[in-house]
Protein backbone atom coordinates (compact mmCIF):
# COMPACT_ATOMS: atom_id res chain seq x y z
CA UNK A 1 0.00 0.00 0.00
CA UNK A 2 1.16 3.54 -1.23
CA UNK A 3 2.08 6.21 1.08
CA UNK A 4 -1.02 8.16 -0.60
CA UNK A 5 -3.60 5.01 0.10
CA UNK A 6 -2.35 5.20 4.12
CA UNK A 7 -3.12 8.99 4.15
CA UNK A 8 -6.50 8.64 2.32
CA UNK A 9 -7.55 5.57 4.70
CA UNK A 10 -6.25 8.17 7.33
CA UNK A 11 -8.50 11.33 6.82
CA UNK A 12 -11.87 10.93 8.03
CA UNK A 13 -14.72 11.02 5.78
CA UNK A 14 -16.87 14.70 5.88
CA UNK A 15 -20.42 15.77 4.05
CA UNK A 16 -20.20 17.29 1.04
CA UNK A 17 -20.72 21.07 1.70
CA UNK A 18 -23.68 22.61 0.31
CA UNK A 19 -23.08 26.38 -1.31
CA UNK A 20 -25.78 28.80 -1.86
CA UNK A 21 -25.57 30.66 -4.66
CA UNK A 22 -25.33 34.31 -3.84
CA UNK A 23 -27.76 35.38 -6.03
CA UNK A 24 -30.61 32.63 -6.23
CA UNK A 25 -32.58 32.22 -9.43
CA UNK A 26 -35.80 31.96 -7.57
CA UNK A 27 -35.23 35.34 -6.57
CA UNK A 28 -36.48 38.46 -9.57
CA UNK A 29 -33.84 40.32 -11.22
CA UNK A 30 -33.55 44.35 -10.43
CA UNK A 31 -36.10 44.91 -13.50
CA UNK A 32 -38.82 42.65 -11.85
CA UNK A 33 -38.48 44.98 -8.67
CA UNK A 34 -38.80 48.00 -10.83
CA UNK A 35 -41.88 46.60 -12.38
CA UNK A 36 -43.57 45.46 -9.57
CA UNK A 37 -43.08 49.31 -7.67
CA UNK A 38 -43.87 50.74 -11.01
CA UNK A 39 -47.23 48.88 -10.94
CA UNK A 40 -47.80 50.20 -7.54
CA UNK A 41 -47.29 53.55 -7.86
CA UNK A 42 -49.48 53.32 -11.20
CA UNK A 43 -52.12 51.79 -9.33
CA UNK A 44 -51.61 54.32 -6.53
CA UNK A 45 -52.51 56.98 -9.08
CA UNK A 46 -55.24 55.50 -10.30
CA UNK A 47 -56.87 54.98 -6.86
CA UNK A 48 -56.30 58.81 -6.25
CA UNK A 49 -57.17 60.11 -10.14
CA UNK A 50 -60.25 60.96 -12.10
CA UNK A 51 -61.93 58.11 -13.63
CA UNK A 52 -63.92 59.22 -16.78
CA UNK A 53 -67.63 60.47 -16.09
CA UNK A 54 -70.28 60.29 -17.86
CA UNK A 55 -71.70 63.40 -19.44
CA UNK A 56 -74.79 65.18 -19.38
CA UNK A 57 -76.83 65.18 -22.48
CA UNK A 58 -76.47 67.98 -25.01
CA UNK A 59 -78.99 70.17 -24.33
CA UNK A 60 -80.13 71.49 -20.42
CA UNK A 61 -83.86 71.02 -19.75
CA UNK A 62 -85.98 73.99 -20.71
CA UNK A 63 -88.28 73.83 -17.12
CA UNK A 64 -87.50 73.00 -13.73
CA UNK A 65 -89.87 70.72 -11.54
CA UNK A 66 -92.86 72.62 -9.85
CA UNK A 67 -91.51 71.14 -6.16
CA UNK A 68 -88.01 72.36 -7.21
CA UNK A 69 -88.96 75.97 -7.97
CA UNK A 70 -91.52 76.32 -5.22
CA UNK A 71 -88.09 75.09 -2.76
CA UNK A 72 -85.61 77.73 -4.45
CA UNK A 73 -88.38 80.25 -4.40
CA UNK A 74 -88.77 78.96 -0.73
CA UNK A 75 -84.66 79.90 -0.23
CA UNK A 76 -84.22 82.87 -2.02
CA UNK A 77 -83.87 86.08 0.74
CA UNK A 78 -86.86 87.75 0.94
CA UNK A 79 -84.95 91.25 3.40
CA UNK A 80 -84.81 94.06 1.11
CA UNK A 81 -84.10 96.47 3.48
CA UNK A 82 -80.17 98.20 3.23
CA UNK A 83 -78.42 97.32 6.51
CA UNK A 84 -74.31 97.98 7.17
CA UNK A 85 -72.05 96.20 5.78
CA UNK A 86 -70.32 95.18 9.09
CA UNK A 87 -74.12 94.82 10.66
CA UNK A 88 -74.69 92.15 7.47
CA UNK A 89 -71.36 90.48 7.62
CA UNK A 90 -71.80 89.79 11.44
CA UNK A 91 -75.20 88.21 11.19
CA UNK A 92 -73.43 86.35 8.35
CA UNK A 93 -70.89 84.85 10.71
CA UNK A 94 -73.28 84.02 13.51
CA UNK A 95 -75.60 81.74 11.10
CA UNK A 96 -75.99 78.80 13.12
CA UNK A 97 -75.85 75.28 11.61
CA UNK A 98 -78.71 73.72 12.33
CA UNK A 99 -78.53 70.17 13.60
CA UNK A 100 -78.27 66.92 10.56
CA UNK A 101 -81.85 64.91 11.11
CA UNK A 102 -82.01 61.48 9.96
CA UNK A 103 -84.97 62.59 7.43
CA UNK A 104 -81.84 65.01 5.78
CA UNK A 105 -79.93 61.84 5.30
CA UNK A 106 -82.60 59.70 4.04
CA UNK A 107 -81.96 59.64 -0.03
CA UNK A 108 -85.36 61.10 -2.23
CA UNK A 109 -86.56 58.40 -4.34
CA UNK A 110 -87.13 60.74 -6.85
CA UNK A 111 -83.55 62.18 -6.87
CA UNK A 112 -80.86 59.67 -5.54
CA UNK A 113 -80.59 55.79 -4.82
CA UNK A 114 -80.52 54.51 -1.28
CA UNK A 115 -77.35 52.75 -1.76
CA UNK A 116 -75.44 53.90 -4.14
CA UNK A 117 -77.53 57.11 -6.42
CA UNK A 118 -77.23 55.44 -9.66
CA UNK A 119 -79.94 53.18 -10.41
CA UNK A 120 -82.70 55.99 -10.08
CA UNK A 121 -80.66 58.08 -11.92
CA UNK A 122 -80.05 55.89 -14.77
CA UNK A 123 -84.37 55.09 -14.65
CA UNK A 124 -84.95 59.26 -15.04
CA UNK A 125 -82.55 59.22 -17.82
CA UNK A 126 -84.18 56.26 -19.67
CA UNK A 127 -87.54 57.89 -19.02
CA UNK A 128 -86.33 61.38 -20.12
CA UNK A 129 -85.41 59.63 -23.39
CA UNK A 130 -88.39 57.23 -23.78
CA UNK A 131 -90.24 60.41 -23.84
CA UNK A 132 -88.57 61.67 -26.59
CA UNK A 133 -86.34 64.52 -24.83
CA UNK A 134 -82.89 64.88 -23.71
CA UNK A 135 -81.51 63.88 -20.07
CA UNK A 136 -80.85 67.28 -18.02
CA UNK A 137 -80.01 68.40 -14.99
CA UNK A 138 -81.93 66.90 -12.14
CA UNK A 139 -82.92 69.28 -9.63
CA UNK A 140 -82.73 68.48 -6.08
CA UNK A 141 -85.72 67.79 -4.33
CA UNK A 142 -86.85 67.55 -0.86
CA UNK A 143 -85.63 69.73 2.00
CA UNK A 144 -82.03 70.87 3.07
CA UNK A 145 -80.29 69.05 5.58
CA UNK A 146 -80.09 70.69 8.84
CA UNK A 147 -76.59 71.36 10.52
CA UNK A 148 -75.40 70.58 14.01
CA UNK A 149 -73.12 73.50 14.96
CA UNK A 150 -70.66 75.68 13.85
CA UNK A 151 -71.20 78.20 11.12
CA UNK A 152 -72.78 78.23 7.60
CA UNK A 153 -71.50 80.01 4.38
CA UNK A 154 -73.73 80.03 1.28
CA UNK A 155 -71.49 80.03 -1.74
CA UNK A 156 -72.50 81.12 -5.03
CA UNK A 157 -70.50 79.25 -8.06
CA UNK A 158 -70.08 79.95 -11.83
CA UNK A 159 -68.46 76.94 -13.63
CA UNK A 160 -67.88 75.44 -17.24
CA UNK A 161 -66.96 72.10 -15.86
CA UNK A 162 -68.60 69.16 -17.45
CA UNK A 163 -71.52 67.56 -15.51
CA UNK A 164 -71.81 64.27 -14.57
CA UNK A 165 -74.63 62.08 -13.43
CA UNK A 166 -71.99 59.76 -11.44
CA UNK A 167 -72.29 60.85 -8.08
CA UNK A 168 -70.44 58.19 -6.72
CA UNK A 169 -66.92 57.20 -8.00
CA UNK A 170 -66.10 54.18 -9.05
CA UNK A 171 -65.11 51.23 -6.77
CA UNK A 172 -61.65 51.04 -8.03
CA UNK A 173 -61.27 54.74 -5.95
CA UNK A 174 -61.10 52.40 -2.51
CA UNK A 175 -59.76 48.91 -3.67
CA UNK A 176 -56.80 50.03 -5.68
CA UNK A 177 -55.06 51.72 -2.81
CA UNK A 178 -55.60 48.20 -1.08
CA UNK A 179 -53.93 46.28 -3.88
CA UNK A 180 -51.13 48.95 -3.76
CA UNK A 181 -50.69 48.45 -0.30
CA UNK A 182 -50.89 44.20 -0.82
CA UNK A 183 -48.32 44.77 -3.72
CA UNK A 184 -45.83 47.20 -1.39
CA UNK A 185 -46.17 44.25 0.99
CA UNK A 186 -44.97 41.86 -1.26
CA UNK A 187 -42.38 43.97 -2.31
CA UNK A 188 -40.64 44.38 1.76
CA UNK A 189 -41.08 40.54 1.31
CA UNK A 190 -38.81 40.57 -1.72
CA UNK A 191 -36.63 43.19 0.08
CA UNK A 192 -35.84 40.93 3.16
CA UNK A 193 -35.39 38.06 1.04
CA UNK A 194 -32.73 39.87 -0.87
CA UNK A 195 -29.06 39.78 -0.80
CA UNK A 196 -27.83 41.68 2.32
CA UNK A 197 -26.55 44.04 0.71
CA UNK A 198 -29.23 45.93 -0.23
CA UNK A 199 -31.43 45.10 2.49
CA UNK A 200 -31.37 48.32 3.92
CA UNK A 201 -32.21 50.12 0.96
CA UNK A 202 -35.05 47.89 0.48
CA UNK A 203 -36.59 48.36 3.86
CA UNK A 204 -36.18 52.55 3.79
CA UNK A 205 -37.54 52.53 0.16
CA UNK A 206 -40.85 50.10 1.04
CA UNK A 207 -41.42 51.95 4.48
CA UNK A 208 -41.93 54.94 2.04
CA UNK A 209 -43.92 52.83 -0.33
CA UNK A 210 -45.98 52.12 2.38
CA UNK A 211 -46.69 55.38 3.82
CA UNK A 212 -47.63 56.34 0.24
CA UNK A 213 -49.74 53.75 -0.05
CA UNK A 214 -51.39 54.45 3.13
CA UNK A 215 -51.68 58.49 2.17
CA UNK A 216 -53.28 57.39 -1.19
CA UNK A 217 -56.07 55.19 0.96
CA UNK A 218 -56.93 57.90 2.90
CA UNK A 219 -57.52 60.50 0.25
CA UNK A 220 -59.37 57.58 -1.49
CA UNK A 221 -61.90 56.94 1.51
CA UNK A 222 -62.26 60.82 2.21
CA UNK A 223 -62.96 61.68 -0.89
CA UNK A 224 -65.61 58.67 -1.42
CA UNK A 225 -67.24 59.69 1.84
CA UNK A 226 -67.34 63.29 -0.26
CA UNK A 227 -69.23 61.70 -3.21
CA UNK A 228 -71.68 59.91 -0.88
CA UNK A 229 -72.55 62.72 0.78
CA UNK A 230 -73.30 65.05 -2.35
CA UNK A 231 -74.77 62.02 -4.08
CA UNK A 232 -77.60 62.70 -1.55
CA UNK A 233 -77.73 66.56 -1.06
CA UNK A 234 -76.59 67.33 -4.34
CA UNK A 235 -78.98 67.84 -8.03
CA UNK A 236 -75.96 67.49 -9.89
CA UNK A 237 -71.65 66.95 -9.72
CA UNK A 238 -68.86 68.52 -12.10
CA UNK A 239 -66.58 66.76 -13.02
CA UNK A 240 -62.40 67.63 -14.41
CA UNK A 241 -63.79 68.00 -18.11
CA UNK A 242 -64.70 71.26 -19.78
CA UNK A 243 -68.24 71.91 -21.19
CA UNK A 244 -67.62 72.27 -25.09
CA UNK A 245 -71.61 72.31 -25.72
CA UNK A 246 -72.99 75.13 -27.20
CA UNK A 247 -75.56 76.68 -25.32
CA UNK A 248 -77.31 79.99 -24.44
CA UNK A 249 -75.71 80.75 -21.27
CA UNK A 250 -71.63 79.02 -21.17
CA UNK A 251 -71.39 78.55 -17.37
CA UNK A 252 -73.92 76.20 -15.12
CA UNK A 253 -74.71 78.27 -12.32
CA UNK A 254 -75.96 77.44 -8.37
CA UNK A 255 -75.45 77.52 -4.35
CA UNK A 256 -73.39 75.68 -2.27
CA UNK A 257 -73.84 74.95 1.27
CA UNK A 258 -70.31 74.65 3.08
CA UNK A 259 -70.35 74.20 6.77
CA UNK A 260 -67.25 75.46 9.11
CA UNK A 261 -66.02 73.67 12.34
CA UNK A 262 -66.91 76.21 15.70
CA UNK A 263 -63.46 76.61 16.42
CA UNK A 264 -62.35 77.41 12.87
CA UNK A 265 -58.96 78.80 13.22
CA UNK A 266 -58.06 81.61 10.39
CA UNK A 267 -55.77 80.66 7.92
CA UNK A 268 -56.53 76.61 7.95
CA UNK A 269 -58.27 74.26 5.87
CA UNK A 270 -59.38 71.67 8.86
CA UNK A 271 -59.72 68.32 6.93
CA UNK A 272 -59.15 64.98 8.25
CA UNK A 273 -55.56 63.87 9.02
CA UNK A 274 -54.19 60.53 8.71
CA UNK A 275 -51.69 61.39 11.39
CA UNK A 276 -54.69 62.19 13.94
CA UNK A 277 -56.25 58.60 12.54
CA UNK A 278 -59.28 60.54 11.08
CA UNK A 279 -60.94 58.64 8.53
CA UNK A 280 -64.03 61.03 8.15
CA UNK A 281 -65.42 64.01 7.91
CA UNK A 282 -66.73 65.25 11.14
CA UNK A 283 -68.37 69.19 10.49
CA UNK A 284 -67.74 69.68 14.32
CA UNK A 285 -63.51 69.92 13.39
CA UNK A 286 -63.57 70.09 9.49
CA UNK A 287 -64.69 72.03 6.58
CA UNK A 288 -67.67 70.33 4.92
CA UNK A 289 -69.22 70.85 1.43
CA UNK A 290 -72.72 70.00 2.83
CA UNK A 291 -75.06 70.48 -0.23
CA UNK A 292 -74.68 71.90 -3.90
CA UNK A 293 -77.77 72.73 -5.97
CA UNK A 294 -77.48 73.83 -9.37
CA UNK A 295 -79.90 76.32 -10.40
CA UNK A 296 -81.98 75.63 -13.44
CA UNK A 297 -82.84 79.40 -14.68
CA UNK A 298 -79.68 81.60 -15.00
CA UNK A 299 -81.91 84.32 -14.33
CA UNK A 300 -82.96 83.19 -11.39
CA UNK A 301 -79.53 82.26 -9.96
CA UNK A 302 -78.21 86.31 -10.71
CA UNK A 303 -81.78 87.92 -9.18
CA UNK A 304 -81.00 86.00 -5.80
CA UNK A 305 -77.16 87.29 -6.46
CA UNK A 306 -79.11 90.69 -7.04
CA UNK A 307 -81.10 90.82 -3.93
CA UNK A 308 -77.63 89.78 -1.43
CA UNK A 309 -75.74 92.42 -3.21
CA UNK A 310 -78.75 94.87 -2.71
CA UNK A 311 -78.27 94.27 1.38
CA UNK A 312 -75.12 95.83 1.56
CA UNK A 313 -74.93 99.71 0.96
CA UNK A 314 -71.69 99.14 -0.91
CA UNK A 315 -73.38 97.11 -3.16
CA UNK A 316 -70.34 95.01 -3.44
CA UNK A 317 -69.19 91.15 -4.29
CA UNK A 318 -66.19 88.80 -3.43
CA UNK A 319 -64.89 86.52 -6.15
CA UNK A 320 -62.64 83.77 -5.63
CA UNK A 321 -60.70 82.62 -8.82
CA UNK A 322 -58.45 79.08 -7.93
CA UNK A 323 -55.28 77.98 -9.66
CA UNK A 324 -53.67 74.97 -10.97
CA UNK A 325 -54.21 71.19 -9.90
CA UNK A 326 -58.04 72.13 -7.74
CA UNK A 327 -61.32 69.92 -8.12
CA UNK A 328 -64.53 71.99 -7.93
CA UNK A 329 -65.23 70.84 -4.24
CA UNK A 330 -62.06 72.26 -2.90
CA UNK A 331 -62.90 75.59 -4.52
CA UNK A 332 -66.07 75.62 -3.08
CA UNK A 333 -64.48 75.23 0.05
CA UNK A 334 -61.58 77.50 -0.18
CA UNK A 335 -64.25 80.23 -1.36
CA UNK A 336 -66.04 79.44 2.29
CA UNK A 337 -62.85 79.48 3.91
CA UNK A 338 -61.54 83.31 2.74
CA UNK A 339 -64.75 84.61 3.31
CA UNK A 340 -65.15 83.49 6.77
CA UNK A 341 -61.46 84.61 7.47
CA UNK A 342 -61.24 87.67 5.54
CA UNK A 343 -64.41 88.87 7.39
CA UNK A 344 -65.84 91.05 4.10
CA UNK A 345 -69.79 91.72 3.08
CA UNK A 346 -71.41 90.79 0.29
CA UNK A 347 -71.95 87.50 -1.35
CA UNK A 348 -69.38 84.69 -1.90
CA UNK A 349 -69.12 83.39 -5.48
CA UNK A 350 -66.93 81.22 -6.35
CA UNK A 351 -65.70 81.10 -10.39
CA UNK A 352 -64.18 77.35 -11.07
CA UNK A 353 -62.85 76.86 -14.35
CA UNK A 354 -62.09 72.91 -15.47
CA UNK A 355 -58.52 72.21 -13.87
CA UNK A 356 -58.25 68.50 -14.14
CA UNK A 357 -57.28 68.37 -10.47
CA UNK A 358 -54.08 66.23 -10.65
CA UNK A 359 -50.40 67.14 -10.68
CA UNK A 360 -49.15 65.31 -14.00
CA UNK A 361 -52.20 67.38 -16.29
CA UNK A 362 -50.26 71.22 -15.91
CA UNK A 363 -49.81 71.36 -19.45
CA UNK A 364 -53.60 70.53 -19.92
CA UNK A 365 -54.45 73.39 -17.30
CA UNK A 366 -52.49 75.57 -19.16
CA UNK A 367 -54.81 75.34 -22.27
CA UNK A 368 -57.54 75.21 -20.29
CA UNK A 369 -57.25 78.46 -18.43
CA UNK A 370 -57.06 80.64 -21.56
CA UNK A 371 -60.32 78.84 -22.83
CA UNK A 372 -62.09 79.42 -19.77
CA UNK A 373 -61.40 83.41 -19.95
CA UNK A 374 -63.87 84.12 -22.19
CA UNK A 375 -66.67 82.63 -19.80
CA UNK A 376 -65.36 84.61 -17.05
CA UNK A 377 -65.25 87.47 -19.20
CA UNK A 378 -68.96 87.02 -19.44
CA UNK A 379 -69.71 86.74 -15.73
CA UNK A 380 -67.72 89.73 -14.87
CA UNK A 381 -70.18 91.91 -17.10
CA UNK A 382 -73.01 90.17 -15.82
CA UNK A 383 -72.05 90.49 -11.97
CA UNK A 384 -72.12 94.50 -12.80
CA UNK A 385 -75.46 94.74 -15.37
CA UNK A 386 -77.56 91.95 -13.91
CA UNK A 387 -76.66 91.82 -10.33
CA UNK A 388 -76.11 95.46 -9.94
CA UNK A 389 -72.70 94.50 -8.45
CA UNK A 390 -71.00 97.77 -8.50
CA UNK A 391 -67.89 96.95 -6.04
CA UNK A 392 -66.45 93.94 -7.17
CA UNK A 393 -63.12 92.41 -5.16
CA UNK A 394 -61.41 89.53 -6.96
CA UNK A 395 -58.86 87.09 -5.64
CA UNK A 396 -57.11 84.79 -7.93
CA UNK A 397 -54.31 82.36 -7.26
CA UNK A 398 -52.15 80.85 -9.29
CA UNK A 399 -52.67 80.05 -13.13
CA UNK A 400 -55.75 81.12 -12.16
CA UNK A 401 -55.31 84.43 -13.20
CA UNK A 402 -54.07 84.23 -16.49
CA UNK A 403 -57.89 83.77 -17.02
CA UNK A 404 -58.54 86.70 -14.80
CA UNK A 405 -56.24 88.63 -16.55
CA UNK A 406 -57.09 87.35 -20.35
CA UNK A 407 -61.09 88.29 -19.78
CA UNK A 408 -59.78 92.06 -18.39
CA UNK A 409 -57.63 92.23 -21.37
CA UNK A 410 -60.95 91.22 -23.91
CA UNK A 411 -63.03 94.15 -21.63
CA UNK A 412 -60.19 96.41 -22.31
CA UNK A 413 -60.06 96.21 -25.90
CA UNK A 414 -63.75 96.04 -26.64
CA UNK A 415 -64.69 99.20 -24.59
CA UNK A 416 -66.51 97.05 -22.23
CA UNK A 417 -65.68 99.07 -19.09
CA UNK A 418 -68.42 102.00 -17.30
CA UNK A 419 -67.21 104.94 -16.13
CA UNK A 420 -66.43 107.01 -14.29
CA UNK A 421 -66.97 103.83 -11.68
CA UNK A 422 -64.22 100.97 -12.42
CA UNK A 423 -65.68 97.47 -13.00
CA UNK A 424 -63.31 96.01 -10.39
CA UNK A 425 -62.54 97.46 -6.74
CA UNK A 426 -59.89 95.67 -5.55
CA UNK A 427 -57.82 93.14 -7.82
CA UNK A 428 -55.48 90.18 -5.72
CA UNK A 429 -52.84 88.60 -7.64
CA UNK A 430 -51.58 85.96 -5.26
CA UNK A 431 -48.55 83.99 -6.84
CA UNK A 432 -49.65 85.13 -10.17
CA UNK A 433 -48.33 82.06 -12.25
CA UNK A 434 -48.10 84.45 -15.35
CA UNK A 435 -44.92 85.20 -17.69
CA UNK A 436 -43.61 88.77 -16.61
CA UNK A 437 -42.96 90.27 -19.99
CA UNK A 438 -46.37 89.38 -20.88
CA UNK A 439 -47.51 90.85 -18.28
CA UNK A 440 -45.92 94.15 -18.72
CA UNK A 441 -46.66 94.04 -22.46
CA UNK A 442 -50.30 93.08 -22.70
CA UNK A 443 -51.94 93.26 -19.41
CA UNK A 444 -50.49 96.56 -17.36
CA UNK A 445 -53.04 99.05 -19.60
CA UNK A 446 -56.25 96.50 -19.33
CA UNK A 447 -55.18 96.39 -15.54
CA UNK A 448 -55.36 100.17 -14.36
CA UNK A 449 -58.18 100.87 -16.57
CA UNK A 450 -60.72 98.44 -15.15
CA UNK A 451 -59.19 98.25 -11.55
CA UNK A 452 -59.36 100.84 -9.03
CA UNK A 453 -56.40 99.08 -7.25
CA UNK A 454 -54.27 96.30 -7.85
CA UNK A 455 -52.09 94.33 -5.99
CA UNK A 456 -49.66 91.82 -6.54
CA UNK A 457 -48.08 89.08 -3.57
CA UNK A 458 -45.23 87.65 -4.25
CA UNK A 459 -42.37 85.36 -2.48
CA UNK A 460 -38.90 84.29 -2.98
CA UNK A 461 -39.42 81.29 -1.27
CA UNK A 462 -42.32 79.68 -3.71
CA UNK A 463 -40.77 76.17 -5.20
CA UNK A 464 -43.91 75.76 -7.17
CA UNK A 465 -42.97 79.10 -9.23
CA UNK A 466 -39.77 78.29 -8.89
CA UNK A 467 -40.43 74.92 -11.07
CA UNK A 468 -43.13 76.90 -13.36
CA UNK A 469 -40.24 79.31 -14.28
CA UNK A 470 -37.68 76.93 -15.13
CA UNK A 471 -40.56 74.80 -17.34
CA UNK A 472 -41.06 78.02 -19.53
CA UNK A 473 -37.57 78.90 -19.20
CA UNK A 474 -39.14 82.32 -17.97
CA UNK A 475 -40.08 84.49 -14.65
CA UNK A 476 -43.43 84.29 -13.18
CA UNK A 477 -44.97 87.40 -11.83
CA UNK A 478 -45.16 85.70 -8.42
CA UNK A 479 -41.92 85.14 -7.94
CA UNK A 480 -39.34 88.16 -9.41
CA UNK A 481 -40.12 91.26 -7.93
CA UNK A 482 -36.98 92.93 -9.74
CA UNK A 483 -39.52 92.73 -12.65
CA UNK A 484 -42.73 93.71 -11.08
CA UNK A 485 -43.45 97.23 -12.37
CA UNK A 486 -43.39 100.52 -10.31
CA UNK A 487 -46.42 101.87 -11.49
CA UNK A 488 -49.51 103.71 -10.42
CA UNK A 489 -52.42 101.55 -9.14
CA UNK A 490 -50.32 98.35 -8.68
CA UNK A 491 -48.68 97.66 -5.70
CA UNK A 492 -45.98 94.84 -4.79
CA UNK A 493 -45.81 93.09 -1.49
CA UNK A 494 -43.11 90.60 -0.65
CA UNK A 495 -44.82 88.09 2.12
CA UNK A 496 -40.73 86.93 2.98
CA UNK A 497 -39.79 83.43 3.55
CA UNK A 498 -41.05 80.45 3.83
CA UNK A 499 -40.13 77.43 6.10
CA UNK A 500 -38.10 75.19 4.63
CA UNK A 501 -39.78 72.02 3.58
CA UNK A 502 -43.11 74.09 2.72
CA UNK A 503 -44.37 74.58 -0.69
CA UNK A 504 -44.62 78.20 -0.17
CA UNK A 505 -47.39 78.20 -2.82
CA UNK A 506 -50.56 78.52 -1.14
CA UNK A 507 -49.94 81.39 1.88
CA UNK A 508 -52.99 83.48 0.75
CA UNK A 509 -55.29 81.63 2.23
CA UNK A 510 -53.07 79.40 4.84
CA UNK A 511 -50.80 82.62 6.41
CA UNK A 512 -52.48 84.07 9.04
CA UNK A 513 -50.38 87.64 7.89
CA UNK A 514 -51.14 87.44 4.45
CA UNK A 515 -54.80 87.06 5.49
CA UNK A 516 -54.92 90.07 7.97
CA UNK A 517 -52.80 92.19 5.32
CA UNK A 518 -55.51 91.24 3.00
CA UNK A 519 -58.56 91.57 4.95
CA UNK A 520 -57.16 95.16 5.63
CA UNK A 521 -57.62 95.78 2.22
CA UNK A 522 -60.52 94.33 1.23
CA UNK A 523 -62.75 95.09 4.10
CA UNK A 524 -61.35 98.75 5.38
CA UNK A 525 -60.02 100.00 1.71
CA UNK A 526 -56.51 100.20 3.10
CA UNK A 527 -53.86 100.94 1.00
CA UNK A 528 -50.40 99.81 1.82
CA UNK A 529 -48.65 102.40 3.24
CA UNK A 530 -51.79 102.81 5.52
CA UNK A 531 -51.35 98.95 6.69
CA UNK A 532 -49.48 98.30 10.13
CA UNK A 533 -47.29 95.68 9.34
CA UNK A 534 -45.92 96.51 5.75
CA UNK A 535 -42.25 98.57 4.94
CA UNK A 536 -41.50 100.18 2.02
CA UNK A 537 -38.03 98.47 0.50
CA UNK A 538 -35.96 101.27 -1.93
CA UNK A 539 -35.33 100.13 -5.36
CA UNK A 540 -31.91 98.76 -5.85
CA UNK A 541 -30.39 98.26 -9.01
CA UNK A 542 -32.93 99.85 -11.50
CA UNK A 543 -35.60 97.16 -9.13
CA UNK A 544 -39.10 99.03 -7.91
CA UNK A 545 -40.26 100.25 -5.30
CA UNK A 546 -41.93 97.20 -3.36
CA UNK A 547 -43.34 96.30 -0.05
CA UNK A 548 -42.21 93.88 2.57
CA UNK A 549 -44.29 92.28 4.95
CA UNK A 550 -43.00 92.54 8.58
CA UNK A 551 -44.06 88.51 9.74
CA UNK A 552 -42.10 89.15 12.79
CA UNK A 553 -44.57 92.30 14.18
CA UNK A 554 -47.40 90.02 13.27
CA UNK A 555 -46.64 87.26 15.09
CA UNK A 556 -45.63 89.53 17.77
CA UNK A 557 -49.01 91.12 18.07
CA UNK A 558 -50.58 87.94 17.57
CA UNK A 559 -49.26 86.52 20.62
CA UNK A 560 -49.85 90.06 22.59
CA UNK A 561 -53.38 89.48 21.82
CA UNK A 562 -53.68 93.15 20.48
CA UNK A 563 -54.16 92.01 16.27
CA UNK A 564 -57.67 92.08 17.00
Amino acid sequence: MSNNDRLMIAQPLSAPRLRTPSNPTWLPTNQAYTCLVGLSVCLGLVGCGAKPETARGPAEPSTVEATFKASTAADAPTASKRRSPSANAESKRAEPIRSFSADSLAPDPLSVDALTGHETVEQELLGDLAAGGTPGIRPLLGNRPKFSSGKSVEVYFATDRLPTIELLPNPLRIFAPVAVVGLLGAAMFIGFSAARRVQGLWLIGCGLAVCLGMIVLHSSIIRYQQYWRLGHNASTQFSTLRDERTRDYPLHVGTATVSLPKHHAPGRMEAPSLLRLEFSEDPEKHIVLRQLRVEGEVEQWFEKLKAEVNEEETNEGFVFIHGYNVRFEDAVKRTAQLYTDLNISGPAICYSWPSRGQVAFYTADEATVSWSSAHFERLLLDLRQRAECSRINIIAHSMGNRALLEAIERLHLRGAHPEPVKLINSLILAAPDVDVDQFHNRFIAPVQNLARQTTVYFSDSDRALQLSAGLHRAPRLGFAHSKIPNVEGIEAIHIGQQALFALGHSYYGSDVAVIDDMRALLAEGKRAAERPYLTSVASLANAPEYWQLDRALHAQRTVQGTLR
